[in-house]
């Protein structure tokens, strides 16, 4: 039976189908191959980089062959984009994460760029399904005719291991809506007696149509109480792929920990049933309000401590449970202000000799103070005895000195063999009991730059589920810091990310959300755990799916330091860190410059340059042909002179060439521009051409100063505007005014950069295949360049200032730090916090002439 089959095919294969697949009969399926005929691949073709196809029992086989491997179907499909918004495909393979499905349209009849959806796979040689939520790209409209499948990158290994894969069947179909549980949880880690908090419930509509009905039904154990609502509350719409909340305010009456629940039903039937708990403590008692001159660890009051200097304040308060939570305070305006908590104390995970998964919450019950001239330390301890009789010792120490920082130390061992699932330490909640989940500003370099309002780990630079960055690999993170600032003053925790957590393991996990939707809080998290991604625990994961194996006699150690300090502007938190730890030596040359210089001219001349054509392949392989940038141009000219005579009398013969073809053949001298221009000898064309392309610049500004963002409204809407749009066209008016003397494009350039003081955050300038909103380092460099042409124009301080401004603004895309077994790791840049099309993410991706046009923008300034 063929298998490739329309909703609208006749009754009897429907049938058929639906009884030989009881998931397809809950589906609305819009095409399905099911390559259940032997050697029948179903019109399916390999295209690239894939070895020819064998269909047998029931699954199509084929192995990788080379990069960028990919296949299509047939080309006679007729789907609606506007109901059906799924593919749905079970399959295995043994190598490579990244897929992609790409498609034609009846308008796009080609396979492109930009057209395409990214899902991630899991290459453990098993089968998995994969629901990918195709109609969540902006680009999957109108009828769609053909699709194509990248199975994945055709990595080297992938290649050399002849890396197999084997589907199922692939499936385009309608799910309807589809509700699934999100977050229930208090808007915050504790509340107090007689005090009111809301209990908030987050649904997210994972399918294709809206769901509209929904309910949601609360239930309360025994001390909490429900504050002048009903339990019962009906759920606004939801739209695919978007969230809705119901919030239920509660009070207590007393201390302890209750149990609350919740329960969302949909079309008269219960879809989840979810359960939280609500921990409630007295008020925190009134501290004296003296802030001392040193530092000193000390009890106030019989149960509870201080730890203190000058500027920070962490109170360990003592509750039926033992102590937590740990409360920070600052100083910096004269008087204790609360600033967030430390809570719970320390957790843990671990799987019993039966198997089963145990997790605690630990609230050590001994404290131990000493101080010591200018610092003092507050330890907490305490022994926890597990079901299977093993002892568990934990160590909590915090030290503290006469700078506004907090050294923290979590220590574990046991007295036997443990599964360690999940070890926390420390978990800061900044803005608990202070700013909430209010913000200026959020840094966690290499993956996060937020600002105001914007969300954590959100799909607004890359589609999920890569959109998720709570819990990364550690080698993503570029500077080891997490930061939040909100009025003055920044919240910061930092920590050495070669530190060795166990034997010989380096590199914790940083864990990070702003504000903290990780546990549907209004605060932010920060912190670290263990056992780390990747080789116990994957991206995002609470737990690790490969225990550690805890010896007795071997700890277990954390290490990280909690910082409070001023909001002194952009980026307040990553300068902290760089008055702490500076930069990092930098690597040694492997050549010298002059080297350098020829090896690149070798290059261009002896691998990239196309003589026929009389141009440079920018890639290999190249999709695109030979073309000719003057600045390339230029500097082969000028590279020439530290070549021996004959090959530098060689390549000038060829640039001479070059600008003949340019100027007699293509009869366009502006293409020398003035850099090639200057050298060839065509300065009069080159600079009247030039001038004429500045009139164009400055005829499509704004009155504003800026520039509009004019590109595929599916990386932004056109009409928006970014860093990236006005900065290298207000650098190069500026810098066309400043070789020509041209006061026109001297006061476009001067609006230009008045327009760019508004911007907090380099984005938008690699919108060819990046969005607008994400995060970008070349945005910085431009601006760098453009801030620099501007001092050297007018020798005013305040250009001077924003070109360190945005200095400033490119580090977080470098790593100031490497892995013993990634020394290329210092100094290389990645590119954009985001992904390309919202599928190719680009953490943790070295892009390296991103970095280098940066490090031409730090040296001209």
């Amino acid at each position: 039976m063929k298998s490739m089959l329309f909703i609208t095919s006749c009754l009897t294969i429907l049938l058929l189908l639906v009884a030989a697949d009881p998931i397809l009969a809950q589906q609305d399926v819009a095409v399905a191959w099911e390559f259940n005929s032997p050697a029948n691949a179903e019109g399916w073709k390999p295209l690239h980089s894939m070895s020819s196809f064998t269909v047998s029992n029931g699954t199509l086989k084929a192995t990788i062959t080379g990069s960028d491997p990919y296949m299509a179907g047939p080309g006679n499909l007729a789907i609606d984009a506007s109901r059906y918004g799924f593919i749905i495909i079970r399959m295995r393979n043994t190598h490579d994460k990244n897929a992609e499905f790409f498609w034609t349209t009846t308008g796009q009849p080609d396979f492109v760029g930009g057209v395409e959806y990214g899902f991630t796979l899991i290459p453990d040689n098993e089968f998995h399904e994969y629901r990918i939520p195709i109609g969540t790209s902006s680009k999957w409209q109108g009828t769609i005719t053909r699709l194509r499948l990248d199975p994945g990158e055709g990595s080297a290994q992938a290649v050399e291991e002849h890396a197999a894969i084997e589907i199922d069947y692939i499936r385009v179909v309608h799910l309807g809506p589809k509700l699934e549980f999100s977050s229930f949880a208090l808007d915050r880690e504790v509340m107090t007696v007689g005090d009111t908090a809301n209990l908030v419930l987050v649904v997210k509509n994972s399918g294709d149509e809206a769901a509209v009905g929904a309910g949601a039904a609360l239930e309360l154990a025994a001390g909490l109480e429900l504050v002048n609502e009903s339990t019962r509350i009906e759920l606004p719409d939801v739209a695919p792929n978007a969230s809705a909340s119901a919030a239920w305010q509660i009070t207590a009456a007393d201390t302890g920990a209750f149990n609350a629940a919740v329960s969302v039903d949909f079309s008269g039937k219960e879809l989840f049933r979810r359960e939280t708990v609500v921990h409630v403590i007295l008020p925190l008692p009134i501290f004296p309000p003296d802030i001392p001159a040193r530092a000193q660890a000390w009890s106030p009051f019989d149960e509870h401590w201080l730890l203190e200097n000058s500027h920070i304040r962490l109170a360990f308060i003592r509750g039926e449970q033992g102590y937590g939570p740990i409360v920070i305070y600052d100083a910096l305006d004269g008087e204790w202000r609360q600033t967030g908590l430390i809570q719970p104390p320390g957790s843990l995970a671990f799987n019993t000799f039966a198997g089963e998964v145990v997790e605690e919450d630990i609230a050590p019950q001994i404290a131990a103070a000493s101080t010591s001239g200018d610092s003092a330390r507050i330890a907490l301890a305490q022994v926890y005895t597990d079901v299977d009789g093993v002892s568990w010792q934990m160590q909590y120490s915090f030290a503290l000195g006469d700078a506004p920082e907090v050294d923290i130390c979590y220590r574990l061992q046991t007295t036997g063999v443990r599964k360690l699932l999940h070890f926390a330490g420390p978990i800061v909640r900044a803005g608990e009991g202070a700013f909430a989940e209010q913000k200026q500003e959020a840094l966690f370099p290499g993956l996060e730059w937020l600002i105001d309002d914007e969300m954590s780990s959100s799909d607004l630079d890359v589609h999920p589920p890569q959109n998720e960055r709570y819990l990364p690999h550690p080698y993503k993170v570029t500077i080891p810091l997490m930061s939040v600032s909100s009025g003055d003053r920044v919240v910061g925790l930092e920590w050495d990310p070669s530190q060795r957590w166990y034997r010989n393991y380096e590199a914790p996990s940083p864990l990070f959300a702003s504000p903290n939707s990780w546990d549907g809080q209004n605060n932010h998290l920060m912190g670290l755990v263990a056992p780390s991604v990747p080789r116990w625990r994957e991206e995002n994961e609470p737990l690790a799916f490969t225990p550690l194996a805890l010896h007795p006699g071997s700890p277990l150690q954390l290490r990280a330091r909690l910082f409070i300090r001023e909001n002194d502007g952009q980026l307040a938190g990553m300068k902290h860190w760089i008055e702490k730890h500076d930069f990092p030596p930098l690597p040694d040359k492997p050549r010298s410059y002059t080297d350098d210089i020829i090896l690149n001219n070798e290059s261009f001349m002896d691998v990239l340059w196309d003589d026929a054509k009389k141009g440079w392949h920018l890639a290999l392989p190249d999709p695109w042909g030979p073309q000719s940038p003057h600045d390339i141009a230029a500097r082969v000219w000028l590279g020439a002179q530290f070549a021996d005579d004959a090959t530098a009398a060689h390549w000038r013969n060829k640039m001479k060439e070059l600008g003949r073809k340019i100027v007699d053949i293509d009869r366009n001298p502006g293409a020398l521009g003035w850099d090639f221009g200057m050298r060839y000898g065509e300065m009069d064309q080159a600079w009247g051409a030039i001038k004429q392309w500045a009139q164009r610049l400055a005829n499509n500004q704004n009155d504003d100063g800026g520039w509009l963002y004019s590109g595929d409204p599916a990386l932004q809407n056109k009409g928006d505007t970014s860093l990236g749009t006005a900065a290298r066209k207000t650098w190069l008016l500026l810098q066309c005014a400043r070789i020509s003397g041209d006061a026109y494009s001297l006061n476009h350039g001067l609006a230009g950069l008045e327009f760019m003081k508004q911007f907090r955050v380099p984005r938008g300038a690699q919108t060819w295949e990046v969005p607008l909103h994400a995060p970008d380092i070349l945005a910085a460099a431009h601006a760098v360049l453009a801030y620099t042409e501007g001092y050297k124009l007018t020798g005013e301080q305040q250009y001077l200032d924003e070109a360190v401004r945005w200095a400033y603004a490119g580090l977080p895309f470098v790593y100031l730090w490497s892995a013993a077994d990634r020394p290329i790791m210092v100094y290389g840049s990645i590119p954009v916090f985001g992904a390309t099309w919202y599928t190719g993410a680009w953490f943790g991706k070295l892009v390296q002439w991103n970095g280098l046009d940066y490090a031409y923008a730090l040296l001209k300034l």
